[in-house]
């Protein structure tokens, strides 16, 4: 069974030659992506803004709810297979203060309901600040499981994002939840993308960052770390292959989920057409350009 390919929202908007926050830009650049048939939908992201929340970064969608654009997404008919929640419910939910977990798992439900409404199966969270040295996993367990349990036809994932947890790694964060969306930079940094293969079974969603080169995708050393250069963290330079990365997922894992595209790098009109056919090599990897 092949896997079905979507793309990230996020940046969209760049190939507009606009900045990466404009709604309707966003709309434009998908349906071009539709039209020339290269992928079978978006993983839509949820964005603060849409909330009334003070921005995480520049922003034009001061003037869309989240209620405007779920209603203007419906009457497009775009094909959303996933939803990203908002990237800072981690940063609520590892709290000390009751308000701001409340609101943690608010909006936890928030993104949900709106995952729902669109009719798209996966919703993706992370469910920790990155930079916390501190936070009790099994509290924000229990909040993830009580509110997930009220949308039972949805499937509710968490990211192996990076983490500053003592002793641990995203991989020991994950593994116990029921379904993951496998981040392959992060796995690939921690040296933890063997460890994934165990966890087939829960994998939903793989996110694949690359860099857009001239029609297919490439691994950055200097935009793909974390922490400093990626050389410090991987030597095994075969592992830093974008198609050879996916070629494993595919043959050796036999793992036909979901596969995201994040494109990273340089994005503007003028790589449109470079970039229609980057995602278009992902049919079937390098071997199809």
């Amino acid at each position: 069974m092949a896997n079905r390919i979507a793309v990230s929202t996020a940046s969209l908007a760049k190939f507009e030659d606009k900045l990466p926050y404009g709604l309707l830009d966003t709309f434009r650049i998908m349906k071009r992506i539709l039209e020339r048939g290269v992928v079978d939908g978006f993983e839509l992201l949820y964005k603060p803004e849409w909330d009334g929340d003070p921005p995480l970064s520049q922003k034009d969608m001061i003037d869309y709810t989240a209620k405007e654009v779920l209603v203007r997404l419906q009457k497009e008919h775009f094909p959303i297979l996933s939803v990203h929640a908002r990237k800072d419910i981690g940063v609520y939910l590892r709290s000390k203060h009751r308000s701001d977990f409340e609101k943690g798992k608010r909006l936890m439900h928030d993104s949900l309901a709106f995952t729902e409404a669109l009719d798209a199966e996966i919703c993706v969270f992370h469910l920790w600040d990155t930079f916390s040295t501190s936070f009790d996993l099994d509290m924000i367990s229990n909040a993830f499981q009580e509110t997930t349990n009220q949308f039972p036809r949805l499937i509710a994932s968490v990211e192996n994002i990076p983490t500053s947890l003592e002793g641990k790694t995203p991989f020991n964060l994950v593994k116990n939840f029921d379904y993951l969306t496998l981040d392959t930079r992060w796995a690939t940094v921690y040296n933890e993308l063997n460890n994934f293969e165990s966890m087939t079974n829960k994998i939903v969603n793989i996110h694949l960052r690359g860099e857009l080169g001239r029609e297919k995708w490439f691994i950055d050393n200097l935009r793909f770390s974390f922490y400093g250069p990626l050389e410090t963290i991987r030597k095994d330079n075969s592992s830093l292959d974008f198609y050879g990365i996916l070629e494993r997922i595919r043959t050796h894992w036999r793992c036909s989920r979901l596969l995201t595209m994040e494109p990273d790098g340089k994005l503007d009109s003028s790589r449109f057409d470079s970039f229609l056919r980057a995602l278009l090599s992902l049919r079937q990897g390098e071997s199809a350009l």
